[in-house]
């Protein structure tokens, strides 16, 4: 029993083609009048990372605070306050899961993460690194 071998060049010279004859495309194209504002636009590729190492933190059962950081002032279009659902939580620089952060508070001297602790299934430390990311000043 012979074996036919075909060298890799003859698969690459037996083109095989694909069409459909009996559909054509057609492209429908939609201008959109509205757009965002040099503000929005700014206020979208800004964020900035603080972290518990920078800046004076209180660990407190199960809220972290971080003095002098203030949430960026949104732009009109965007919620103000923003939500804790803008930030990213991290602790000893593991990425700490939305449902466990409570809530995410400008408190004027600084900023507030409430966690859930039940959630997190730890325990905070005055040791620990906290670090979030978000639209700060």
């Amino acid at each position: 029993m012979s074996r036919i071998r075909r060298s890799p060049a003859s698969f690459a010279t037996s083109g095989v083609r694909f069409y459909d004859g009996e559909q054509k495309l057609s492209i429908t194209q939609t201008t959109i009048e509205e757009a965002m504002t040099v503000e929005q636009k700014a206020y979208v590729v800004s964020g900035k990372t603080i972290s518990s190492n920078g800046a004076s933190t209180t660990i407190i059962g199960d809220t972290v605070t971080l003095s002098g950081v203030s949430f960026k002032t949104p732009p009109a279009g965007f919620p103000n306050p923003p939500g804790k659902e803008t930030f990213q939580v991290f602790i000893n620089g593991m990425v700490v899961e939305s449902s466990a952060v409570i809530s995410v508070t400008d408190t004027g001297s600084g900023v507030a993460v409430k966690l859930d602790l039940n959630e997190l299934n730890y325990t905070l430390d005055s040791n620990d690194e906290v670090t979030i990311s978000g639209k700060f000043n």
